[in-house]
């Protein structure tokens, strides 16, 4: 199967900064027939959206149009998916699946299995890439490339497949792994640079004084002239 057939057909985004931008012209870039229909608060950049050709249609919020999404995936800041999840859960049909690209994991899929529709599966997934800008930093080719990782807990085999076979088609290697595993290796890259510090500055100590100025972990010791 191509890349492109293993894509959902009618694909809902939420959210059309750098992720959810970036998301729709990776797959308009794949597959120009995927229906891309987005909700975006901004109205320049619906505007924008739909000259550039990025979605097929675009909304100011989640509604009654995201009753025909196959796949529906959230690109709003983590406090809004976890407020988003269960009003929009509750307008897709039963059997669609829906995703996001929050950070963290743990939270958000406890809040889905309280708040969702039961009936709509959620998969919680994290591209581990980034970059800067809004809309305007939005790029086709963002996924090549990099990792996703794809949350196991919480969803059924299948619902977790289709999630990953749409950051494979968009260039993606994609990690399986459950939200505390997710979480709990996101928290020591984050803190990895803090660590090395601490590492190095107790080194720094027991090697003796002037290793330890080296490292500017002391004053400079005193030399007498």
């Amino acid at each position: 199967m191509s890349e492109a057939g293993r894509l959902p057909r009618r694909v809902g985004i939420v959210g059309l900064g750098l992720m959810g931008g970036s998301l729709a012209r990776g797959l308009k870039a794949l597959d120009p027939t995927v229906h891309v229909a987005a909700a975006e608060s901004r109205a320049e950049v619906r505007g924008r959206a739909i000259a550039d050709g990025v979605v097929d249609a675009v909304h100011g919020s989640p509604g009654p149009w995201l009753v025909d999404r196959e796949l529906v995936v959230l690109c709003t800041p983590v406090a809004a998916i976890e407020a988003l999840l269960g009003p929009v859960s509750r307008q897709m049909s039963p059997g669609a699946v829906l995703s996001d690209v929050g950070g963290a994991k743990e939270r958000v899929v406890e809040v889905a299995r309280r708040e969702g529709d039961p009936r709509v599966p959620f998969v919680g997934a994290h591209p581990m890439f980034g970059g800067r800008g809004g809309y305007e930093g939005a790029r086709a080719d963002r996924w090549r490339g990099g990792t996703v990782a794809v949350c196991t807990d919480g969803a059924p085999p299948e619902a977790v497949e289709r999630v990953a076979e749409l950051h494979r088609a968009l260039g993606a290697r994609v990690e399986a792994c459950t939200a505390a595993e997710h979480d709990a290796a996101v928290a020591l890259v984050s803190h990895l640079p803090y660590l090395l510090a601490s590492a190095l500055s107790l080194a720094a100590k027991e090697a003796g004084a002037a290793s330890c100025w080296f490292m500017g972990c002391s004053s400079r010791p005193h030399v007498k002239a």
